[in-house]
């Protein structure tokens, strides 16, 4: 009977079931180890994008905004998308400075 429910379940259901367990994680450890969902990095920016630096409580509430992550998960998550972008402009600018000189 379960693979017959897993069968006809909606996709959206094993999503609540992975929100779930990533809540329970956070709320045990502290931090969910899962590798970043689509759905969380999305929540993530729109959270980052509506509540500015000046805001003391940012980080708790961006951690609001996104249910499965703590608020250490989501100050760790943006820490490595900035030095991604560093890195990204970096590599550009090495590129370009190389072009230059051809």
């Amino acid at each position: 009977m379960p693979g017959l429910v897993a069968q006809r379940a909606p996709h959206s259901w094993n999503h609540l079931a992975c929100v779930a367990v990533g809540e329970q994680q956070v709320r045990e450890t502290g931090s969910n180890q899962a590798p970043w969902t689509a759905d969380e990095q999305k929540l993530l920016e729109q959270a980052l994008k509506s509540y500015p630096a000046s805001d003391k409580e940012r980080w708790d509430k961006i951690a609001s905004a996104v249910p499965s992550r703590s608020k250490k998960d989501c100050m760790r998550r943006y820490k490595e998308l900035c030095e991604l972008v560093k890195a990204k402009k970096q590599a550009q600018t090495a590129v370009a400075a190389k072009n230059k000189k051809s």
